[in-house]
């Protein structure tokens, strides 16, 4: 199976990762659509809570002042907490939940609860509203009731999810064993003799590259995601305990979902940047460099944050500066300069560990730098830097490839430069010295 012709090992290459990405669809979808909908039904179970409370209030504002508006405000809120209802009553998911809702009486009550304020709206007569307080209290504990045990079963389901993390990363790793066994197995040195082994040689370049870069994204995925999941999850335990002290206030309560909400969308936003960075354009456009600096930033963001690496930007980002190329060549570039600066600074255990990129034009030629903090290049290694295979990593860490890759896209792509020299730069008021990337593109 190792001597596979080149094009049906491309072949097989596209059909495994097509099922990679259709698997990783069905999953991904489920856990987006899964946290949307927890988080859909804390946020109304809380709100249908505060509502309960709230109707009082308005009531009484209604019986002293019964104007129209004040009339229109209390109708409106007692269609919110009607609709609430009647969604929450399609989401009894457990047998606690059906106990609280029909054999506890709390579907009954709270229909009986509500029609004390229809017939307030109707006679306006103040014993109704004394009646509903009389209600009110039993109702909170109901609802309460109800709260806390949603709030178990989406802890529950929200490690359930974490598990799902796993499965799509342990299928990911399973379609980059089987490329390595049917792809990227290493081409003899042979081929470096004619020009068609060399133009075969430097196509496993590409494809072994683009292997890294999958490797990469998978790592990053991993950290994309664990944050938010476990965020989602302390958010609603903490919620929890200061509910059952009796500390959780209402307007608390409104902040903590809507952050639930948040990390919800930011996990399907997560999803999209990774889509877009593995999917190829096929001809030149003009691309905003600003925003490919931006999504480039999105994806290591992660990883830098866990190894506590700071990325600066020091250009206007107001001014945007455009470039007529392929994007995801440019990305993949930033993205192996920036994982080269993230391994520098972790190998030398840097303590103040920063990352800056600068961006400016001239008259002729688009200009991207990046800086680390990793205390520069030696002088004996500088200059085979971009060699292939050349790397100062352990053979488990490191292709010496990556470098290599991106020396010969802004060469031969856009007919530009990459070099590598050490500076000092500026942040704020501190100073480092670190290895300087720069990238220059013909305007």
């Amino acid at each position: 199976m190792f001597k596979l012709p080149l094009t049906k090992r491309y072949i097989i290459a596209v059909s495994l990762i097509a099922v990679f990405i259709i698997l990783g669809n069905i999953i991904t979808n489920k856990l987006i659509s899964t946290n949307d909908e927890y988080a859909k039904i804390i946020n109304i179970s809380g709100k249908q809570r505060m509502l309960s409370q709230r109707l009082i209030v308005l009531a009484h504002t209604y019986n002293l002042k019964p104007t129209s508006i004040n009339k229109q405000i209390l109708l409106d809120n007692l269609t919110k907490m009607r609709t609430s209802h009647t969604y929450l009553l399609t989401k009894v998911f457990t047998n606690k939940l059906n106990n609280i809702y029909f054999k506890q009486g709390l579907n009954k009550n709270l229909k009986y609860y509500l029609s004390i304020f229809d017939n307030l709206l109707q006679t306006n007569d103040k014993k109704y509203i004394t009646e509903a307080m009389d209600l009110s209290t039993s109702i909170l504990k109901q609802l309460d009731k109800a709260v806390k045990e949603y709030e178990i079963y989406t802890n529950i389901k929200l490690k359930e999810l974490n598990d799902y993390e796993f499965y799509l990363m342990l299928i990911a790793l399973l379609i980059l064993i089987l490329e390595i066994i049917f792809i990227f197995m290493p081409i003899e040195r042979q081929m470096e003799q004619s020009s068609y082994n060399f133009k075969k040689q430097h196509n496993m370049l590409i494809q072994q590259s683009k292997m890294a870069s999958m490797g990469e994204m998978v790592e990053n995925i991993t950290h994309q995601w664990r944050q938010p999941l476990n965020a989602i999850s302390s958010t609603a335990s903490c919620l929890m305990v200061e509910k059952e002290i009796g500390i959780l206030e209402d307007e608390e309560l409104d902040g903590k979902l809507d952050e639930i909400i948040l990390k919800a969308q930011f996990l399907s936003q997560t999803i999209e940047d990774f889509k877009n960075f593995f999917t190829p354009t096929k001809d030149k456009i003009d691309v905003s460099i600003n925003n490919v600096i931006s999504n480039v930033q999105k994806i290591v963001s992660a990883t830098l944050k866990i190894n506590s690496i700071a990325l600066y930007k020091n250009y206007d980002d107001n001014i945007e500066l455009k470039y007529k190329c392929f994007g995801n060549e440019l990305s993949q570039v930033l993205i192996n300069i920036f994982n080269n600066a993230k391994d520098i600074l972790i190998e030398k255990d840097i303590d103040n560990r920063a990352i800056q990129v600068e961006l400016f034009k001239t008259s002729s030629k688009l200009v991207i730098k990046v800086y680390d903090s990793g205390g520069g290049i030696s002088q004996d290694i500088l200059p085979k830097i971009f060699k292939p295979y050349f790397t100062t990593k352990d053979k488990d860490n490191g292709t010496g490839i990556g470098l290599y890759m991106s020396h010969r896209i802004i060469k031969e792509h856009f007919k530009g430069t990459l070099k590598a020299s050490n500076q000092d730069f500026t942040i704020g008021s501190k100073s480092y010295f670190g290895a300087c990337f720069t990238i220059s593109l013909p305007l």
